[in-house]
């Protein structure tokens, strides 16, 4: 089987980079992984529907040859598709946000082409050999996970569509029954080299603003995306398609440093978190501490940015441990933390804002220490949702420091400790001259306008007026529901709501194709699986967002983690698939059950977990919660697999509606550790389900 096996493997890599090129494109929102994978599956559906509903196409696709020309027709699809990724740049503005439309409409639209021609590919695959298609797969695609897996740890710098290549090469040449003499195979392997290697060169890399152009250097990271500008002696460095930070430090950056030093009698040990604490740390050496440490656990990253700017740090200055196990090493140990991630927009900067966070930073600082992180912010004006985001932030703080100073600009620099903080203008002033600071914009002459009481009043009034904003927590992150909050401040625009009917009406032109209501009882090992399909999708992408606030590293892992569901899938049907069809079920909705149960009992724990102890926490849990699913699915196909297209199918569309559920409302709206109860429902359904078909079983006997 090995051209099964390396079909899985490149629809893996493909479904992953592609995953990856759209969460970078979308602020890396986790939303924009959940809903694309939704995306995904239901196109592969709507694929494996094509290719069995149409006669003509099936009769193409019979045979070896068939069987080349849907493997070559899912490469060429899916190198235009990263392609299209990469050149998706015109849809973006700069510092903005993506609304919960943009998040939707872009997820399904830019992850068509190769979903859609891998649907056709698995129809053809599954048409003969069936449930030994699905294991090999299943295999196939656990070996492209941990390939995507040494990719961003050992050479994240190599284009994801070199790798796609030789990936896709493997696969043409890996099918049988044609001869390599001729063109049947070189010509597209010809063509195939020229599409994946040629895009190799296209300038960006990979897809930006257009407002960032005029970059001139660019990396992939293990983490991120970095691009780099010089114009005018101005050095700007982007990640993600947003500014990181600019050097020389403008007006804002320069103050958010210097009036934090200023306010504390004497920072001898200061720490910078993030990797815009490469160059912010200069501004603290101008108070000669003692130590200055830069935490930031991309040595990719942390390389690109150096290389560019000199800021004359040592290694030894620099932390690669990941900031939150650092903090809770290092008790009573510094009297500055800077937290300088620019805005939670997504749940690995939004680890960094949490109550979970504040508190861990509160035991590592000493007495007096002050912790200093900024929000964006408008002296004139400040939207709602702004107000509301902000506000559930800085609660957040409140709630675990004893003071809480603001200090508001073109951003909000929010200090927070467990002792009185002293910003009088004189005071600082003061301390100023002690320490002979020489700066640029926060100087003695501007302390008075910049501490003004007016300007601060302003501020704390504007955002007091959010009544009991919700605490920020690694388990319901605002930076999710604020994706809401912006689609609803946005509502009444007639663009908004122009396209929410024309989604609406693609939607219910795709979901017809979902079994109804009476179909459904009289297939109800369809329906059975269409549940089991729904619950497994949406306990893995609980799990995914899970262990991204946990550790920040679904963006690296993730291909890693698909894999350890993909190889769940393949162990579970594999095992169950002798087992007597109705026990066999029933034992894999029970695991499903205490699976998600036990996550929910365990939930109030990760904060406590280091990333290297997650990681295999969640490997675990993905690989049970692919056995209950694989294991399910097997025992419904029971052993004459003649349906197993079918069931397949109903396997799909569930995942993708659980995917695109659990992604676009129900974590947003109830929180991480809520979703279980609602992924549970799911299983309870089905059990109810297989309750009434063994006693209809049973009334027959």
């Amino acid at each position: 089987m090995p051209a099964f096996f390396l079909l899985g493997l490149f629809s893996l890599l493909t479904q992953v980079f592609a995953l990856k090129e759209l969460s970078g494109l979308l602020t890396a929102h986790e939303a924009a992984l959940g809903l694309g994978l939704s995306a995904w599956l239901l196109w592969t559906a709507a694929g494996m529907a094509l290719a069995l509903k149409n006669p003509a196409l099936t009769r193409a696709l019979e045979g070896p040859k068939g069987f080349l020309s849907a493997c070559v027709f899912f490469t060429f699809a899916s190198g235009a598709n990263l392609i299209l990724l990469k050149k998706a740049g015109f849809l973006l503005t700069p510092g903005l946000a993506a609304g919960l439309l943009e998040l939707i409409l872009y997820s399904f639209l830019l992850t068509l082409p190769a979903a859609l021609a891998g649907g056709m590919c698995l129809a053809r695959g599954l048409s003969e050999k069936r449930l030994a298609f699905y294991r090999a797969e299943s295999f196939g695609a656990a070996a492209g996970g941990l390939l995507t897996l040494l990719h961003a740890v050992f050479f994240p710098g190599t284009d994801p569509l070199f790798i796609l290549g030789a990936a896709a090469l493997a696969l043409i040449f890996s099918a049988p029954g044609v001869s390599l003499a001729g063109g049947r195979k070189l010509a597209p392997a010809a063509l195939a080299g020229l599409l994946f290697f040629g895009g190799t060169r296209l300038k960006p890399p990979f897809a930006l603003p257009d407002y960032f152009a005029g970059a001139s250097a660019y990396a992939r990271t293990t983490g991120s995306r970095m691009a780099f500008m010089d114009t005018g002696g101005q050095k700007t460095f982007i990640e993600d398609g947003s500014v990181l930070i600019q050097t020389p430090l403008t007006e804002q950056s320069e103050i958010s440093v210097q009036l934090p030093m200023l306010a504390h009698k004497n920072p001898e040990n200061i720490l910078f978190i993030g990797p815009a604490g490469l160059l912010l740390a200069s501004e603290a050496q101008k108070h000669h501490p003692k130590s200055v440490t830069v935490c930031d656990p991309d040595r990719f990253r942390a390389a690109f940015i150096l290389e560019r700017s000199h800021p004359g740090l040592t290694d030894a200055q620099i932390d690669r441990t990941d900031a939150r196990l650092l903090l809770g090493s290092r008790q009573k140990t510094y009297d500055m933390i800077f937290q300088t991630v620019p805005e939670p927009l997504n749940a690995a900067a939004n680890r960094y804002f949490t109550l979970d966070f504040f508190r861990e930073a509160g035991r590592s600082l000493k007495k007096d220490g002050i912790l200093v992180f900024t929000l964006p912010f408008s002296e004139n004006y400040l939207p709602p949702e702004r107000a509301y985001f902000a506000a559930s932030i800085l609660a957040s703080a409140a709630s675990a420091f004893k003071y809480l100073e603001l200090t508001p600009g073109g951003t909000l620099t929010a200090l927070a400790s467990d002792s009185p903080i002293d910003l009088a203008p004189e005071a600082l002033a003061r301390r100023y001259g002690q320490r002979k600071i020489k700066n640029l914009y926060a100087t003695p002459y501007a302390f008075p306008f910049l501490l003004d009481p007016y300007r601060r009043s302003w501020a704390a009034t504007t955002l007091g007026r959010i009544k009991h904003p919700p605490l920020n927590t690694d388990l319901n992150p605002v930076a999710y529901f604020y994706v809401w909050k912006m689609w609803l401040a946005m509502f009444v625009s007639p663009g908004t709501l122009t396209g929410l009917a024309l989604m609406a009406a693609a939607f219910a032109l795709l979901l017809g194709r979902l079994p109804q209501p009476a179909e459904l009882l009289k297939n109800k090992e369809a329906a059975g699986v269409f549940l089991a399909g729904f619950w497994a999708m949406g306990f893995e992408v609980v799990c995914l967002f899970m262990f991204q606030t946990s550790s920040g590293q679904l963006t690296w892992k993730m291909g890693m983690l698909f894999a350890g569901f993909m190889a769940g899938l393949a162990a579970g049907g594999r095992v169950l698939k002798n087992f007597p069809s109705a026990s066999a079920r029933a034992g894999a909705l029970i695991l499903g059950l205490a699976l998600t149960a036990g996550l929910y009992a365990f939930c109030p724990r990760l904060a406590s977990l280091s990333p290297a102890a997650a990681f295999p926490i969640f490997m675990a849990l993905l690989f049970c919660g692919g056995a209950v699913l694989g294991g399910y699915f097997a025992a419904s196909a029971g052993r004459d697999d003649g349906g197993v297209a079918g069931l397949y199918y109903s396997d799909l569309l569930g995942a993708a509606l659980g995917a695109f559920i659990f992604s676009a409302a129900i974590i947003p709206l109830a929180g991480l550790r809520a979703s279980l109860i609602w992924a549970a429902a799911a299983l309870a359904a089905g059990a109810a389900l297989a309750l009434y078909s063994l006693k209809e079983s049973t009334v027959k006997m």
